[in-house]
């Protein structure tokens, strides 16, 4: 009479739900029978029944207890026919049954923003039962998950570390695949990524000529200095200007239309309802105010109202316990795209 027969199996996390597949060349299947012993002394710790025609054998997780018996084991399993004939036991057939392994990036998680144009990956596996990690694969995917970048496999597991370079600013899915010595799969999975970093621009840039005729070095550059052009007097505290009784205004030399970043410091700035700073263009089309209001239970609340060529939107900080008058306070905001972000930091801690 025919048997199964089960071909070589790779590890298995003992945690997992795992198939065992096999074949059979004789009757219609009616169900189908397994038992799992262990191999030092092959003794049956596990043995279940499936009904179904099924050649896969549903094996539900935490069926095998790694942690008494080991990890090595011989799998057999035989089948009952419609008219319930039974066939013979399967040849044995060796596995590994392991913890499941920790496979992740130890350096970049999910909706992680980095400022730079490339991203280095960084690996953490582990796996109780000492089972090697042999090789693994790195890929770069752009925002619709299509594949524009990978390491090939890498046999070399001893530094888990790989670089993709040359990105530009906007989305990204970076995700790691490995297989250990026994042929467990590890993967990743695709992990979000927002490439967000500033390309200095030329007028960011100091020029310096030597002049051979009189010995001097000459210079020049294109940036622009925002200057107040009012009348107004102002009296500077440890390099702060006193703004408690008045305003200061820069009314040229920027553009709010396009993308920028500002990052406003201030002390004193426990204040309800007073417009701490105000930046428009001068059609008010772009721009936006920051402001605050303390509420009863005595934390102050900062907005941010934008407005980014179409219409008005705000953005508040989280609530913050009551302020001295010495503390420092930040507001970051960045426009990109029409959008606004909005950051608030006390004594250079952002809150969050």
């Amino acid at each position: 009479m025919s048997k199964p027969i089960i071909y070589s199996l790779d590890a298995m996390s003992y945690e997992e739900d795992n198939m065992i597949p096999f074949t059979y060349s004789g009757g219609i299947i009616k169900k189908s029978e397994i038992r799992i012993s262990n191999s030092s002394d092959n003794e049956v710790i596990y043995s279940g029944t499936q009904t179904s025609g099924s050649t896969q054998f549903l094996l539900p997780a935490d069926s095998i207890d790694v942690t008494t018996y080991g990890t090595q084991y011989y799998v057999q399993i035989r089948v009952t026919e419609n008219d319930n004939t039974k066939s013979s036991w399967s040849d044995t057939r060796f596995v590994y049954f392991i913890t499941t392994p920790t496979f992740r990036f130890s350096n970049i998680s999910e909706d992680e923003v980095i400022g730079q144009s490339y991203v280095e990956l960084q690996l953490l596996y582990y796996q109780l039962e000492s089972e090697q990690l042999q090789e693994v694969i790195y890929y770069l995917y752009d925002s619709s998950k299509t594949l524009l970048a990978s390491s090939g496999v890498n046999y070399d597991v001893s530094v888990l570390k790989y670089k993709f370079n040359g990105l530009t600013d906007g989305i990204y899915y970076v995700r790691a695949k490995g297989e250990t010595v026994h042929g467990y799969q590890v993967d990743t999975g695709y992990i979000k990524i927002n490439i967000d970093y500033i390309i200095p621009e030329t007028f960011s840039n100091f020029y310096l000529t030597n002049n051979y005729n009189s010995g001097q070095i000459e210079y020049e550059t294109n940036i622009i200095s925002v200057d107040y052009h009012g009348d107004d007097e102002f009296e500077y505290e440890d390099g702060y200007i006193n703004l408690i009784e008045k305003t200061l205004i820069y009314d040229r030399g920027y553009n709010v239309a396009d993308n920028c970043t500002f990052i406003i410091k201030g002390k004193d700035m426990y204040r309800s309802e007073v417009v701490f700073f105000s930046l428009h263009d001068s059609n008010k089309k772009f721009g936006f105010y920051i402001t605050a209001y303390i509420y009863d239970d005595d934390k102050i609340r900062y907005k941010l109202v934008a407005n980014n060529g179409l219409d008005n939107y705000i953005l508040y900080s989280p609530p913050i316990d009551e302020l001295e008058s010495s503390d420092l306070v930040a507001f970051w905001v960045r426009k990109k795209e029409s959008i606004y972000s909005f950051k608030v930091y006390i004594n250079e801690v952002e809150v969050v």
